[in-house]
Parts: C-alpha cells; sequence; structure tokens
C-alpha cells in the first residue's frame, strides 16, 4: 500500500510546521512548535533530523509494512535527512508532489494548529494564496506583538527585518474596496459599520486592514 508523507506551514512566518502521514483510511501528524525556528531555519540541519525523528514514529502509528509498503514523499528540503533514512533501511520510496486528500488533510492540519495558537477561524477562511499566510497573519501578530510573537519563525527575514520593527497605528475611517474584512474576527464588514483603520509601519512598507470599531476596543 502508497503510504504519503507531506508538510505544510514551511512558508508562513506564524505558526509551526505541520508533518503528516496517511496510509489508506489513516491519516496522522505532529506539529513542530514556532519555538523551534526562533533561531533556526525551517531547512536547518537540526530540524531536518527532527522530521526524520517524527517520521519514524508516524509511520509506526500507520503502521507500515516494510515489505509491502511503498512511500511517496515530498521534494521538500525538511525531508533530506528523512530519505536518507528511507534509503539506509531499504525501504522503497518515491519522490514526488503529494497531492488530494493527504495535501488536504496535512493542509488542514496546519490551519488547525493556527487556531489552537489563537487565529480567529473567520480570519483563516480569508487566506486563499499563500501571500495571505504571510501579510495577513503577521498583521494577526503586530495586534498584540507581545504576546503573539512567540508564535512566529523569527529566523525568517521578513520578520527579523521588517514585522519585529512594526508600529500600528490605528484611525476611523472609510471602507476600503478590497478591504471588506475585519482583520480581528474575521467577519465581513458592512456598508454601515463603524470602522477602523489599521496601519502597519515596517521598515520596507505600510500596510493597512480594516476592524469593526468594537473589536478594536483595548487596542484604541
Amino acid at each position: 500500500m502508497l503510504v504519503e508523507i507531506d508538510d505544510a506551514g514551511t512558508g508562513s512566518p506564524v505558526g509551526g510546521v505541520v508533518i503528516g502521514c496517511r496510509k489508506g483510511d489513516t491519516f496522522v501528524y505532529e506539529v513542530i512548535p514556532p519555538m523551534n525556528f526562533h533561531n533556526r531555519g525551517v531547512f536547518s540541519k537540526e530540524i531536518q533530523i527532527q522530521v526524520r525523528e517524527i517520521v519514524k514514529k508516524l509511520l509506526q502509528k500507520v503502521s507500515f509494512n516494510h515489505e509491502e509498503d511503498e512511500i511517496l514523499i515530498c521534494s521538500s528540503k525538511i525531508f533530506n535527512e528523512t530519505r536518507n533514512w528511507l534509503e539506509k533501511q531499504n525501504i522503497r520510496w518515491k519522490l514526488g508532489k503529494v497531492r488530494g486528500k493527504t495535501q488536504d488533510l496535512v493542509e488542514f492540519a496546519f490551519d488547525f494548529h493556527l487556531v489552537q495558537i489563537g487565529v480567529p477561524r473567520l480570519l483563516l477562511k480569508r487566506l486563499i494564496e499563500y501571500k495571505h499566510y504571510v501579510i495577513e497573519l503577521l498583521k494577526w501578530v503586530a495586534l498584540d506583538l507581545e504576546n503573539r510573537s512567540k508564535y512566529v519563525k523569527k529566523y525568517f527575514k521578513v520578520w527579523r527585518n521588517n514585522w519585529s520593527k512594526v508600529k500600528v497605528i490605528l484611525e476611523e475611517g472609510q471602507i476600503k474596496k478590497n478591504k471588506k474584512y475585519c482583520i480581528i474576527c474575521g467577519r465581513d464588514i458592512k456598508e454601515d459599520d463603524k470602522i477602523v483603520t489599521i496601519k502597519y509601519i515596517t521598515p520596507a512598507k505600510v500596510y493597512t486592514s480594516m476592524a469593526h470599531k468594537e473589536c478594536t476596543r483595548g487596542l484604541l
């Protein structure tokens, strides 16, 4: 039977990294917490070794059969040490893009992890493209930098060079056409809602978002 191994979260500066494994109807995963990326990169040797050990445990949980099963593993560098181990163990494996159900499950597991660290579910639904998992989540962190910075992969340049130095300014204002949802709760902003414009001033660029005025209590 084919066993698929994939990852999620390596490109997001917020949250940890999910390593997932599926065999048939059995899916298991483990999260490498954000703090593990405070002083090292996602693809560092230390992380690769950690991933290798996680994969070993996940294979046991799905009852991997050395003689009957074959592994399809993602081509990400994060699995370099894992692939070396598979080769040394004479385990049948192949490199490829993990798609379909396994990919969906791993990405869902990462989203669930983001909810666990406090990201509003409705805000997550706004994260459609890769860039949203970068900028929108960093905006969420910036609104409570003292308490949320621990959820950031601080080794990321986008954090070290820009968002770690962010200044947040709140102003009452009008809805912008491309800012139709609240960055704090994730809900739609309607024409008659009282709103606040939030500006995030970083050394590289100024970003903006909108929020319901009631959601900004404690921030103003």
